[in-house]
């Protein structure tokens, strides 16, 4: 690609819409009167004001960048481009004598949003000044969101200061920027050529796998939605205050990962454990497809909308869930290119035009903007947008300045939702939030979403009970109290959906002969009994609840030893934690006893997994021809932790020595990229103020320089320079599907020691430092199982693992 392009001559029509412009373009065609896509820019600034100096600068804005000038039409096979020579329309007001100025801004807000910026006939850019009083002003700026991102504002608004700064120094508007920048025709060319190659193929598959058959994702809300949506919107907000915003940063940090996979987490287990039984959560994911800095200063849409669908269940800690967020959010990045309109046909949901298909919420984290910025001799302030609309009914917004409070907005549709329902929402967030950090190892049904008052207001019988006619319990109708259940027999707060569970006379059953009953005490009903009656109901706020659907309890995933122990060459299988892990199912070993000399490690990762969860497979299989027991006849787990200590499952931490070829280049691009600083060969990526933004420019990088296709997910699963380096060395050019080995060659069943007879020699820490090198991507819980290691008196020769 070349550093810049000329503007495009006016008058140039017939070039398609690129492939993410199409899905807004059609939208547009179906709500047309609805400023959906009316992105604001609002300003209140301060000083001298010349008028036309903003309108001269609006201007050049519109001639250097080609998409603020580019209406889409209808062409024979979908939407295709006509350029303008249009400048933007500059309305003017003056508002300084209204009686309430605010009152009056809002009014004339109210009244640019009611007239839609029209993507077919245009202007897409509008601006309306309005004069609040003697040298003070205020700006809104619409622009439609077919032509902007995120990043395209700022774009905007530094390109603006910069030609406004120009106009009230006398300088030469034409010399106030630097070269034009690379047009978005050129990315839409590049994402046409991507989408023709084999990651098209790929990444099909992957969507079809990963969400066909999956229910969509429609939480419960306080009223269904109108025949016609008016998609009329409010922002809740509430403060994730200073000191659990760092925590859940260093949290992060200590995980290898970023806060936005431990929010995104949260959320998950929040709208889950909401939705009755927990199962699997979806949320979309706007993800930017600029891939370079070569785009930087491109102003254009360059979003999809990606689902990450969270795997859970009621017995998934929150470590569980981050690693299921995790993995969720490096397989939506890698094949994040797939427009999302692409990814609903493949899916083929029922559709429904109230509601976008596959899920209705989604999650990002955002950066704070900065508040002010000068225009030449101008203060400019930036201010809130008004609620406006959106095609989510719940946007989740996580506002992250990097340091300091967090702010977290709720942005939920007024046609289904109550405000008291989402300050709620938020506030069992945050309180979830700080328990997951605290306690991250704890199952995420045992998690608390409300205080200690609400939990005895909603164990209170009177206030948690209400007739529901047309349930039947044992074939007799239920027309008594009832209560709303969670997976672990506590009341569901309020707006949630629970198992509806009706009061049956007698005392608790020690003996477990009716094990359908559930004892009353988690429910407030000390002594009792609890009966379910098989259907779902959402408590209202009065204590009172709607009947929903009869409950679809999923049934309980096979254990990996359960499933294991079905493989026809597996005699007998244990599952123990591996030495010095934290808690936690990916840093389980599986010991699998076995006569096949051909079976490997492999072989059992791909049966297990037709019968477990992803987020339960264990990291490790260990293949013996016999398991260890003590004199009681059960497994011996110091035994096994010597076997694991010799085995070797994971690389230390190295030094900042001197790589070879390969690692310098990958530790160059790494450097040019982490603000110039190098990092050491075994520094993890996060450690160094490694970011998924820094990671794509990374691949976008190598990628150039390797010629070669990398995936992001590289970066994540393989975080030091060396593994990263190792990784490139072993995949070779067939990394397309995304999915590094990282494994050593499984040794034949003849060598692996029968339990209880002669071993090797322990192998030294140098020994075990080299042999784990080269095993694992797993490193965070590879070192803390080296460090585990070098304690333990184990003698036992090398194993295999995957």
């Amino acid at each position: 690609m070349s550093d810049a392009t000329e503007p495009i001559p006016y008058g140039t029509e017939g070039r398609p819409a690129s492939r993410l412009q199409t899905r807004l373009w059609f939208f547009t065609r179906l709500y047309p009167e609805l400023p959906f896509f009316m992105v604001p820019i609002l300003l209140r600034l301060h000083g001298n004001l010349d008028h036309d100096g903003v309108r001269a600068a609006l201007r050049v804005l519109t001639d250097r960048h080609e998409t603020l000038r580019t209406r889409l039409v209808p062409g024979e096979e979908g939407p295709v481009q006509v350029l303008d020579d249009a400048a933007p329309e500059l309305a003017v007001t003056d508002l300084a004598g209204a009686a309430d100025l605010e009152q009056a801004w809002s009014d004339l807000l109210t009244g640019e949003y009611a007239r839609p910026l029209d993507v077919e006939r245009g202007p897409l850019v509008r601006a309306h000044l309005a004069r609040t009083g003697p040298a003070e002003h205020r700006l809104a700026l619409f622009v439609h969101h077919i032509s902007v991102d995120g990043t395209s504002l700022e774009v905007l608004l530094n390109e603006f200061a910069a030609l406004y700064d120009a106009w009230a120094s006398g300088r030469p508007l034409e010399h106030a920027l630097g070269p034009v920048p690379e047009s978005y025709d050129s990315f839409s060319r590049a994402l046409d050529e991507e989408l023709s190659g084999p990651e098209y193929e790929q990444s099909r598959a992957f969507w079809r796998a990963e969400l066909g058959g999956q229910p969509e994702f429609d939480p419960p809300a306080d009223r269904p939605r109108p025949s016609r949506r008016t998609f009329e919107v409010h922002d809740e907000r509430t403060v994730i205050p200073a000191e659990l915003a760092a925590a859940v940063r260093e949290a992060a940090r200590h995980r290898r990962s970023t806060p936005y996979v431990l929010l995104a987490g949260t959320l998950a287990v929040l709208l889950g454990r909401r939705n009755g039984p927990l199962r699997d959560v979806v949320i979309a994911a706007p993800w930017s497809l600029r891939g370079g800095p070569w785009l930087d200063g491109t102003v254009g849409f360059f979003i999809n909308t990606v689902p990450m669908r969270v795997r859970m269940t009621p017995a998934s800690s929150f470590t569980d869930v981050l690693a299921a967020t995790r993995g969720a959010f490096l397989d939506a990045m890698d094949h994040g290119s797939l427009p999302f309109d692409e990814i609903v046909a493949l899916v083929n949901p029922v559709r429904d035009a109230r509601r976008l298909p596959i899920t209705s919420v989604s999650f990002q984290v955002l950066p704070s903007a900065e508040p002010e910025f000068a225009l030449g001799p101008v203060r400019a302030v930036r201010q809130a947008d008004i609620d406006g609309a959106s095609e989510f009914d719940l946007v989740w917004d996580v506002i992250d300045p990097g340091d300091g409070a967090m702010t977290l907005s709720a942005k939920y549709t007024a046609d289904i939702y109550d405000r008291d329902t989402v300050r709620r929402m938020t506030e069992e967030y945050v309180r979830l939030l700080g328990a997951a950090v605290a306690d991250p190892d704890r199952r995420v049904v045992e998690l608390p979403l409300y205080g200690e008052a609400e939990r005895a207001r909603l164990r209170a019988p009177q206030g948690a009970v209400r007739e529901i006619p047309g349930l039947e319990v044992d074939g007799c109708p239920a027309e008594g109290p009832f209560l709303l259940l969670d997976d672990v027999g506590r009341p569901v707060p309020v707006g949630a959906l629970g198992a509806v569970y009706v009061p049956v006379p007698g005392p608790a059953d020690p003996t477990g002969a009716h094990g359908d009953l559930l004892p009353g005490e988690p429910a407030g009903l000390p002594g009792g009994r609890l009966r379910p009656t098989g259907a779902l109901a959402r408590r209202r706020p009065d204590g009172t609840a709607d009947l929903h659907a009869p409950a679809r309890f999923p049934g309980t995933p096979g254990t990996p030893v359960a499933v294991l122990e079905r493989h026809p060459s597996v005699r007998a299988a244990v599952l123990a934690p591996a030495p010095g892990a934290a808690t936690g199912t990916p840093e389980l070993i599986a010991y699998v006893a076995t006569d096949d000399a051909g079976l490997t490690p492999a072989a059992l990762r791909e049966f297990l997994s037709d019968g477990v969860r992803p987020g339960d497979l264990p990291g490790w299989f260990v293949l013996l021809d016999e398991l260890p027991v003590d004199d009681t006849g059960q497994p011996d787990l110091a035994e096994l932790d010597g076997i694991a200590c010799a085995t070797g499952l994971g690389p230390p931490e190295g030094g900042d020595e001197t790589g070879t070829e390969l690692e310098e280049t990958v530790r160059g691009v790494w450097q040019e990229h982490l603000g110039g600083r190098a990092p050491a060969l075994d520094a993890a990526f996060f450690d160094v103020d490694g970011h998924s933004l820094i990671a794509v420019r990374i691949v976008a990088r190598l990628q150039r320089l390797l010629g070669r296709p990398i995936p992001v997910r590289a970066v994540f699963d393989q975080p030091t320079v060396r593994s990263f380096a190792a990784w490139l060395v072993e995949t070779g050019t067939d990394a397309r599907a995304g999915e590094p080995t990282g494994a050593p060659s499984p040794r034949p069943a003849e060598d692996r020691p029968a339990a209880g007879t002669d071993r090797a020699p322990a192998p030294s820490a140098a020994d075990l430092t080299a042999d784990l090198l080269a095993a694992s991507s797993e490193e965070l819980a590879a070192l803390r199982m080296l460090t585990a290691c070098l304690e333990v008196p184990a003698d036992h020769s090398q194993k295999e693992r995957l």
